[in-house]
């Protein structure tokens, strides 16, 4: 029996998580447009206080730790720093253009690795 962290393949697997008790807090439909212009998918945080880094690796600088869960607009996703948390493992970052920086994927509230609609930055 092998132990440890289970990994997504790259950022088109999908995340399997049994469900939390309490509210569904799953994806909100549409796009919205930020004051800056910007069109992102609302989706909603996972957990409370995530850190949003400058950049998509957890050694950037945190430049926002939104409440949560909490509705987030993602813009763009790229590839950056492997995240584990709680069993697994992902390497897709959600660009946050209203916190000014990335947040690891694995703490957006959806099944895939990937929120989806979110194009590649």
């Amino acid at each position: 029996m092998t132990t440890g962290v289970r990994t997504t393949p790259a950022i088109r697997g999908r995340l399997r998580r049994t469900p939390r008790p309490g509210p569904g807090l799953g994806l909100l439909h549409g796009l919205a447009r930020g004051d800056d212009g910007v069109t992102g998918t609302p989706f909603v945080t996972r957990e409370t206080d995530v850190s949003v880094r400058q950049q998509p690796t957890t050694d950037s600088a945190r430049v926002a730790r939104p409440p949560g869960p909490t509705s987030v607009r993602v813009a763009c996703q790229v590839h950056g720093g492997l995240v584990e948390y709680d069993g697994y493992s992902n390497d897709a970052w959600s660009h946050l253009p209203d916190h000014g920086g990335y947040v690891s994927s694995i703490f957006i509230d959806v099944d895939d690795a990937r929120p989806p609609g979110a194009p590649t930055c």
